[in-house]
C-alpha cells in the first residue's frame, strides 16, 4: 500500500490546498442558497413538488416546513464551511464511525 505523506497536524480532508478566499466564497454561496430556500419556499416547492413523507410526518404544510428546515441546515453548513469549522465537525463525527486503536 502506498503511503501518502500529509502535512503535520492536518487530516486527509483538510490537506488539500483550498485558499481562504475560495473557502469563504464557497461557504457564502451555500449560505445564500440556504437563505433562498427559507425565503422563497414556495418557489422551491413548485420545483420539487409535494413531499409525501413530510406531509405524513409533519402534518399539513409539512413540505414547506421540511424545505425551511432543510434551507436552515444548508445555511448552517455554509457557515461551517466559511469559518473552516466543517473539518473539525467531520472529524468529530467520523471518530464515532471509524475508531482508531489507542496510541502505544
Amino acid at each position: 500500500m502506498l503511503a501518502v505523506p500529509r502535512p503535520r497536524g492536518k487530516t486527509w480532508y483538510t490537506s488539500c490546498c483550498m485558499s481562504i478566499f475560495l473557502r469563504v466564497l464557497l461557504g457564502l454561496a451555500i449560505v445564500v442558497v440556504g437563505f433562498l430556500m427559507v425565503w422563497k419556499t414556495d418557489k422551491f416547492q413548485t420545483w420539487v413538488g409535494q413531499i409525501d413523507w413530510a406531509e405524513q410526518k409533519l402534518g399539513s404544510g409539512g413540505t414547506r416546513t421540511f424545505l425551511k428546515l432543510l434551507g436552515a441546515g444548508v445555511a448552517f453548513i455554509g457557515i461551517l464551511i466559511a469559518t473552516n469549522i466543517i473539518s473539525d465537525t467531520i472529524g468529530f463525527f467520523a471518530g464515532f464511525v471509524f475508531r482508531q486503536p489507542p496510541a502505544s
